[in-house]
């Protein structure tokens, strides 16, 4: 089991970042009564994007600052992500579409192919590249003009959360069939990870590639090399996993569970 960090270190709160808007009025507030269900942040701190089951997504400062909110997807916003130079934004959306915004709030396009809801977007480091994951089974790599590059199917349930490697080679999934899948950008299934019990509704791919990190209704984090091992099974949540990330260096894991608690764990 990885060593746990204790997690009393990282409760040093900031700020609360109001709620989401129906205007860009700063002087009219909308407190709406639906949920946050993502977030992301700029490479450089400064910014913070959040979409909601209210349709919208809304953009911060990391200072607190309301910036804009972004109105277009016509059901709930699922997955939202932010360009690597900070100047897109990526959201997608229950509504089936994937859509691309600038930061200022322009609606720049819409990508439609998805078949059912867009459960997880991700953006490549280079920028140019957007995957998407979706209820229909399958995972979309397009271009950040909007071209449908290629299709990747052989999930056989919901795909719950997309990942692309730093060098844009590599593409992970995680579905509800229980299964994390590793493909080459160009669209081969290079493996399947078996190993949870139950759905994975998270992934994450370290920066150099070489590690996997999954997380589970089963309540289990599980590091992996891309090569297929399971290097170790993480326990000590006792809830759902909803979300896992792993530090630059590949040294930490962070998870979020559904026993509201947060933990990290020394992934090496």
């Amino acid at each position: 089991m990885g060593k746990q960090t204790d997690v009393r270190n990282i409760n040093t709160f900031i700020r609360t970042l109001g709620c989401h808007r129906s205007t860009d009025d700063p002087n009219e507030v909308f407190f709406s009564q639906e949920s946050v269900s993502s977030v992301c942040i700029s490479s450089d701190g400064s910014t913070v994007v959040s979409g909601s089951t209210d349709k919208t997504i809304t953009i911060w400062s990391t200072s607190g600052d309301f910036i804009t909110t972004l109105e277009g997807h016509t059901n709930l916003v699922l997955s939202v992500c932010i360009s690597s130079d900070g100047s897109t934004v990526v959201s997608g959306s229950w509504d089936h579409t994937i859509k691309i915004w600038s930061i200022r709030g322009d609606l720049i396009r819409t990508l439609s192919g998805h078949t059912s809801d867009v459960r997880s977007v991700c953006i490549s480091s280079d920028d140019s590249t957007v995957v998407s994951g979706s209820a229909d089974k399958t995972i979309k790599i397009w271009s950040i003009s909007g071209d449908l590059i290629r299709t990747l199917s052989g999930h056989t349930k919901t795909v719950w959360s997309v990942c692309i490697s730093s060098d844009g080679s590599t593409v992970v999934s995680g579905s509800d069939d229980s299964t994390i899948k590793i493909w080459s950008i160009r669209g081969d299934l290079i493996r399947t990870l078996s190993g949870h019990t139950k759905t994975v509704w998270s992934v994450c791919i370290s920066s150099d590639g070489s590690t996997v990190v999954s997380g589970s209704d089963d309540s289990t984090i599980k590091i992996w090399s891309t090569r297929g091992d399971l290097i170790r099974t993480l326990s000590g949540h006792f809830g759902t996993i909803w979300s896992v990330c792993i530090s630059s260096d590949g040294s930490t894991v962070v998870s979020g569970s559904g026993d509201n608690t947060v933990k990290i764990w020394g992934a090496k």
